[in-house]
């Protein structure tokens, strides 16, 4: 029961309100939310918007079309079908077979059938163990379900079909295949959305052997149909176009539920098979057959997947690795002239018109600065705002986003290098440390919130998503500082001085003491992995590395006076000491 009700909270909880779908409608993406909740985001995402064409997926933002339009946006939602084969899943899966017994009884050696059972106690009554149950003041608020016979959980294939034209030219199949390709890779990525830990590799793998697959579809396509003579003149038309052509063939290529099952396995077995089926058929026919007939023009391929290949464990780069050794590069000096002594906050380098840029934010001075280099020599920038700035993270073209507690706002600023401020954005909650999920959203901690809590905030100001609490619990204590992790997972400082990693689903990962003597204020990943946190009390820049000892990467050695922050680009770590100077240093690799 644990495992069941463990698997339905971490792969069907809505991303939303984090618990178990209810109501779950499903968007053309394939993503699933609660009824109540896509309706609740839908009103506030078009709440100032005269004019709104489809529903935008909270997550990914591609737009789903309702069957009538012309109705009142609160009743679009309806309008799109409950997906009942989740729902059941649901259902089933949140109840056990009915010949247990009663956990209470048979402890005095009695068989009692169980016909309740508490989902937070983990045991099962009878009616007699259950009104006993209740009775405890302590167990007054405990969820009991009950218990009812389900038949074994189904899972269907994801299907993709699509329509080949025979007399196609080159180009036309190009995309043809190029469309079946990112048809996969959809539905890939929906599987493994749902994995908890560790499946990037898994994903790579997965895509690699889909893709096999999907050449041999088309080899064998190419060689039952050749590219006609006169069609390879044909460069404007395009296989979505609307002109009647009966020479078609229908081709469906099947993903099977051992798929999900290789995705988010143990690694017990040492080989698991993602099997994928694809089927010839004339377009003329009304239905195609079984995938496990014995019809000619159907072709099964075993795709064999070696689990040796994709064990979780550092690579041996890695395992060999003893230090990294860091040289002193240059100093730059975040004060210019004029000001109070700076209180930097964060920091940020990126290019910006090829051009290293150092960006900064400068709570005492309530001002974002950047320094570059030219040909002309040093220079400098600096962007005053209406509040005391705190978190930045880079954005798309060239430019980045600054959190302002004080005025409850984010800041949309151009970098040229020189800084140019584009809009602010109330949100409504006083925001720390910030971190880029996407092209068009962030996420930032909110450490006064009760509960303390993660939100993910598109660049209109929209809180798509709140990461506070997991199975009743609240997730944070007092977040200072996040960054991203590579796979897209969030890395959390706690004041307390550990580490935690949270999956976008808001799932809890794993959870590090870095045994920290003073709270734990800046933590910083790199592109392959690393986790650096800042020691301001001992002078030092640690390399955290889970399940071994820290690694001191900076100290006093290297002349670094209280460090506050750091941040890495291209080999080179940058820090900003209490006194406002920019230390940059080279890493390099010893081992």
């Amino acid at each position: 029961m644990e495992g069941a009700e463990t698997a339905i909270e971490v792969n069907l909880s809505c991303s939303f309100c984090t618990e178990v779908l209810r109501d779950p409608k499903t968007l053309q993406c394939l993503h699933n939310f609660c009824s109540t909740c896509l309706q609740k985001y839908l009103d506030s995402s078009t709440r100032d918007k005269r004019r709104v064409s489809g529903i935008a997926c909270p997550t990914c933002r591609q737009e789903t079309q309702v069957a009538d339009p012309s109705r009142p946006v609160s009743q679009w939602v309806n309008q799109l079908r409950t997906n009942c084969s989740i729902r059941n899943t649901i259902e089933e899966g949140l109840h056990t077979p009915a010949n247990k017994d009663c956990d209470i009884c048979r402890d005095d050696d009695r068989a009692v059938p169980a016909e309740l059972q508490c989902s937070t106690c983990q045991l099962t009554f009878c009616q007699s163990c259950h009104r006993v149950h209740r009775r405890i003041p302590t167990c007054k608020k405990h969820t009991v379900r009950r218990i009812a016979t389900s038949p074994p959980l189904k899972h269907e294939c994801y299907n993709i079909n699509i329509n080949l034209k025979k007399n196609a030219s080159s180009s036309q199949r190009k995309k043809m295949s190029m469309r079946v390709r990112n048809e996969i890779k959809s539905k890939i990525d929906v599987i493994c959305h749902r994995g908890m830990e560790n499946i990037k590799q898994k994903k790579e793998k997965l895509t690699e052997d889909t893709n096999a697959v999907i050449d041999e579809v088309f080899e064998k396509f190419h060689t039952s149909y050749p590219v006609p003579a006169n069609a390879e003149i044909d460069y404007s038309s395009s296989e979505d176009s609307g002109e009647e052509d009966s020479e078609k063939v229908d081709v469906t290529i099947k993903l099977s539920s051992k798929v999900e099952t290789f995705i988010n396995s143990s690694y017990e077995a040492s080989l698991a098979s993602a099997r994928t089926t694809f089927d010839f058929k004339e377009a003329d026919d009304p239905r195609l057959p079984p995938p496990d007939s014995d019809i000619s023009g159907i072709e099964t391929i075993e795709v064999l997947v070696n689990m040796d290949d994709l064990e979780d464990s550092e690579s041996d780069e890695e395992d060999e690795m003893e230090e990294l050794s860091p040289r002193h590069l240059s100093t730059t000096d975040g004060k210019t002239e004029d000001e109070d002594d700076p209180w930097i906050k964060s920091i940020l380098v990126m290019n910006s018109c090829d051009m290293e840029t150092i960006i900064v934010t400068d709570n005492n001075n309530s001002c974002v600065k950047s320094f570059y280099t030219d040909e002309g020599g040093d220079h400098h920038s600096r962007l005053q705002l209406p509040g005391k700035p705190w978190g930045l993270t880079e954005l798309k073209y060239e430019k980045i986003a600054v959190t302002s507690p004080e005025q409850k706002a984010i800041y949309t600023i151009r970098v040229k290098p020189e800084l140019e401020m584009q809009r602010e954005i109330k949100v409504g909650k006083k925001l720390f440390s910030v971190a880029t999920v996407d092209a068009d959203a962030v996420v930032a901690c909110a450490q006064e919130e009760r509960p303390p809590a993660l939100y993910i905030i598109n660049m209109k100001g929209t809180i798509l998503k709140t990461i506070a609490r997991f199975r009743n619990r609240n997730l944070l204590e007092s977040p200072t500082c996040i960054a991203m992790s590579p796979r897209g997972d969030y890395v959390v400082a706690e004041q307390r001085g550990k580490i935690m990693s949270i999956t976008k689903e808001g799932i809890p990962g794993t959870e590090v003491d870095t045994e920290l003597q003073q709270p734990l204020q800046w933590i910083t990943c790199s592109s392959d992995g690393k986790v650096f946190i800042v020691d301001k009390e001992s002078n030092k820049v640690v390399w955290v590395r889970e399940g071994k000892d820290n690694m001191t990467v900076l100290s006093e050695e290297h002349d670094i006076l209280f460090p506050k922050c750091v941040c890495l680009y291209r080999g080179a770590m940058f820090v900003v000491e209490q006194r406002g100077t920019i230390q940059k240093f080279q890493l390099t690799t010893e081992t």
